[in-house]
């Protein structure tokens, strides 16, 4: 059973965008990806598209 929380922590953030992320089922264009990979560089994270799905 997932803790009650008062407070948004990144284990709840994580959960929340991947429960959007399943229920949503989005499509992303290759240029979609590029931007979400370019993103997560830009905050100092080292990752590629197939990492990322």
């Amino acid at each position: 059973m997932a803790p009650n929380s008062s407070k948004w922590d990144d284990a709840m953030n994580a959960a929340l965008y991947q429960s959007i992320y399943d229920v949503l089922d989005p499509k992303f264009t290759k240029e979609d990806q590029a931007a979400i990979v370019a993103s997560m560089a830009a905050q100092g994270y080292s990752v590629n598209w197939n990492g990322i799905r």
